[in-house]
């Protein structure tokens, strides 16, 4: 596989997993009443901005290397 392929790989990778959790975020938020949800939602719900934040980080780094990097 060239290095080439494998920046295009690992960037659609990182753009899915945003897709998914902004998803997942979507229907959490649409959820009503909050409080009647497990402790752990809540919890883990309240760090999908950050999550989100992290990985268009790494993709906008991946998409400004070139192969040689």
């Amino acid at each position: 596989m060239s290095s080439g392929k494998a920046v295009v790989d690992i960037v659609g990778l990182i753009s899915g997993v945003i897709s998914i959790i902004e998803a997942v975020k979507t229907k959490y938020d649409a959820a009503g009443d909050k409080e009647s949800h497990p402790k752990a939602f809540r919890q883990v719900a309240a760090r999908f901005p950050l999550v989100i934040d992290i990985l268009r980080s790494a993709e906008k780094i991946k998409l400004g290397l070139d192969e040689t990097t």
